[in-house]
């Protein structure tokens, strides 16, 4: 057995293993402590990883530059439609404090997360590119981790809790992961680091919320990924001149049409869901409506 797969199975068992310590038993028995020991935990498993694996400087080519720009644009697209949503559904305010240290502050923990979990997934990849198996599989347990760290058990007590974290978390974290995944293996680091920290940390620094509801909510969690992966594909398979280009540019309507899909399968899913938002207001008195339609 090779030093490097030997080097893998540590990695990715590492992972996994901490994913259901921190699920089972820190978030259980020490909360106020669980969100900072997996802070730590990722810091020492980012750091092994780049001792046991190396890490390659992500150098910047005209291929990444181009969906680098791509995943801005969507980004960009995504926020300036969900509050033109939000003229007519309405805001919620953000009531946490959005002076800089507060900010600094909300932001720290999350923000750690998120870069060390993409150099992780960074570093994995590019180590292991003529290793389909270790790709899949590092991309399953990020995801596992992702679900392990922001679902609570008391989902599966019930159909409308898990149905509405079906909906609502779980199939967009997947639907995210896959598409983060691909664009690492094929352009590298820093657009899945655009989209992670502008999608996850915004709630932090924006003063309202656009109101989507549920229905929305869920379909943008799935066909946005889907979106960003489908247009990155097209860019890169033309970047290449591989042969399936000419295909792409004669399907692109079917692409449209296969997200077209999505978003219906996943409105009818949402129709056994509750209509209200999916704010962290429904779950907590952190935010609170001021601005209702029409106002």
């Amino acid at each position: 057995m090779s030093k490097r797969i030997i080097s893998n199975i540590i990695l990715l068992l590492s992972l996994f293993s901490y994913s259901l310590v921190h699920r089972l038993y820190l978030v259980q028995n020490i909360p106020s402590m669980a969100n900072f020991i997996a802070t730590s935990f990722l810091i020492l498993l980012t750091s092994l990883t780049i001792l046991l694996l190396g890490f390659k400087k992500d150098k910047i080519n005209p291929l990444k530059k181009k969906v680098n720009i791509t995943v801005i644009i969507f980004l960009v697209l995504y926020f300036a439609i969900s509050y033109l949503i939000g003229l007519e559904g309405g805001y919620v305010a953000n009531s946490n404090s959005l002076n800089l240290i507060s900010i600094l502050g909300n932001i720290f923990i999350p923000t750690i997360i998120i870069i060390c979990t993409e150099i992780f997934r960074y570093i994995v990849i590019n180590a292991n590119k003529d290793r389909k198996f270790i790709l899949s599989l590092s991309t399953i347990l990020i995801i596992f981790f992702e679900l392990c760290f922001t679902n609570d058990l008391k989902i599966f007590m019930n159909k409308e809790t898990l149905v509405m974290a079906l909906t609502l978390n779980i199939i967009p974290i997947i639907s995210k992961n896959l598409a983060l995944s691909y664009l690492t293996y094929e352009t590298g680091l820093k657009p899945t680091l655009f989209y992670r920290l502008i999608m996850e940390l915004s709630i932090f620094v924006v003063p309202m919320v656009p109101v989507l509801g549920n229905y929305l909510t869920s379909i943008i969690g799935v066909t946005l990924p889907v979106c960003i992966f489908i247009k990155a594909s097209q860019i890169v398979d033309k970047y290449y001149g591989r042969e399936e280009i000419e295909k792409k540019k004669k399907t692109g309507f079917i692409d449209v049409i296969i997200v077209g899909m999505l978003a219906i399968v996943f409105f009818v899913a949402c129709k056994t869901l509750p209509s209200r938002a999916p704010t962290p207001g429904n779950f907590s008195n952190s935010i609170i409506s001021v601005f209702n339609i029409g106002e």
